[in-house]
């Protein structure tokens, strides 16, 4: 709601870091240490908007650092600038350019749910737009979830894609209870029969599922999956490690 919205405003901090090249571009020590002060920064930050020059587009050191930045549970806006310098065809053509956007996406797979905005710093076109797509994310990231629906959700997405854990004993994959441990980045555990050796596709289908059910748009979505065994471990451990 408004209220809502405002209160975290209040809290918001922008932080901008040097530009980072490619590696053997890196030769003098001040800019080595912009490199670790930008590397940093991700660390730090909620949101990361990744500039990109629209001209030379998006390159495999873009790739890796946004990598790096989802890899850390960092919801990640890229911005192409410098529009103004788009072939006259894409400017004044919308539909040129809505395919032009889905060919780059399709390039980078990992895109489909990150915001790509483009604009122009030097015209000022567009910032309202980069603007409300930074409230939203801010919003969608501290969004809590209800367990009861959570765990229906995650039981529809096993029941529609069942995953075979034995095949000689019949054994599935099953998910006894689900709870969201944590916003910013939505952050769930689900206490199942089974923990290691999932599939990577499994758990990217469960990732993408709640994240489309949930609507969690341009932000990482993590899962802990954890065994009874395991829990009870884990809690011994604390019991132990608790001050005398």
């Amino acid at each position: 709601d408004e209220i809502n919205e405002k209160s975290y405003w209040r809290r918001l901090k922008i932080g901008d870091t040097a530009g980072i090249r490619k590696k053997r571009a890196i030769k003098e020590i001040v800019e080595t240490q912009s490199v670790f002060r930008a590397l940093r920064s991700i660390s730090d930050c909620e949101i990361v908007l990744h500039l990109v020059d629209v001209s030379k587009g998006i390159g495999h050191q873009d790739r890796r650092l946004i990598d790096i930045a989802l890899e850390k549970g960092k919801s990640v806006i890229v911005v192409l600038n410098k529009i103004d310098q788009l072939p006259e065809s894409l400017k004044i053509d919308a539909k040129k350019r809505k395919e032009w956007l889905l060919d780059l996406r399709a390039k980078i797979p990992w895109l489909n749910y990150c915001d790509v905005i483009l604009i122009s710093a030097k015209y000022k076109k567009h910032i309202k737009k980069l603007k409300e797509s930074i409230k939203k994310t801010i919003l969608v990231r501290n969004r809590p979830v209800s367990t009861a629906e959570l765990n229906n959700v995650v039981q529809e997405l096993i029941d529609r894609n069942p995953l075979l854990m034995n095949k000689k004993t019949g054994t599935k994959f099953r998910v006894k209870y689900a709870s969201m441990v944590r916003t910013s980045p939505p952050t769930f555990i689900l206490f199942t029969n089974r923990s290691k050796s999932l599939p990577e596709n499994f758990k990217k289908y469960l990732k993408n599922g709640l994240r489309l059910h949930f609507e969690f748009y341009n932000t990482p979505v993590h899962i802990i999956f954890r065994t009874d065994d395991e829990n009870k471990a884990r809690k011994k451990k604390e019991q132990k490690d608790l001050p005398v």
